[in-house]
């Protein structure tokens, strides 16, 4: 079902928000990855190994996300 607010009067598509903070490419690059990894550790409940397994990278890479975006 396409929404009302996804089509104009005209019939021409309209731009939706993709829920980015900013236009600028590496800040939102970086609010995806802590996004991503803030997620995966919900869905891991904080096992640091499942989280990485999920996000399909390794611990270390895991370990070095977390150190460079200060999550604990």
């Amino acid at each position: 079902m396409i929404s009302t607010r996804a089509v104009s009067v005209t019939g021409a598509a309209t731009p939706q928000t993709t829920g980015l903070p900013t236009l600028k490419l590496r800040q939102n690059i970086e609010w995806v990855e802590r996004e991503t990894i803030r997620r995966a550790l919900e869905n891991a409940r904080g096992i640091k190994k499942d989280a990485a397994a999920l996000m399909g990278i390794s611990q270390r890479a895991l370990s070095y996300y977390l150190n460079k975006y200060r999550i604990d």
